[in-house]
């Protein structure tokens, strides 16, 4: 994204698609495919950041690594627990995630620090 907007991008999600076409094949050389949905992430290398542009400010890099290790070591969800939306309402509940279906066809509300003009 950063050549199409070099003065705003400061990073871009990059998919790596082989880690779910390897799988995917090998489960049907192995009989075992189920055709279910796949929901990968950063932890199991489907999900990543480019590198960050030079628009970031000093030490933007070491908070990145702390939230990425965070994600990847420490299996946190950002869709664990209560949500507050901008509203003022509340998603989720202590101590669990919110579910694939939710979070792909439910999400109809926006985190609480997003503004809408």
């Amino acid at each position: 994204m950063s050549k199409d907007a070099p003065g705003a991008v400061l990073t871009s999600v990059m998919w790596d698609w082989s880690v779910y076409y390897t799988q995917a094949v090998q489960s049907v050389i192995d009989g075992t495919w189920s055709g279910e949905n796949y929901f990968g992430g950063m932890a199991d290398g489907l999900v990543d950041i480019a590198p960050l542009s030079d628009l970031c400010a000093e030490g933007t890099q070491e908070a990145v690594e702390a939230a990425r290790n965070q994600i990847v070591k420490d299996g946190f969800n950002v869709f664990d627990g209560v949500i507050e939306t901008n509203d003022g309402s509340t998603v989720g509940a202590e101590g669990s995630t919110l579910s694939d279906a939710d979070i792909t066809g439910n999400m109809n509300w926006y985190f609480k620090n997003v503004v809408v003009k």
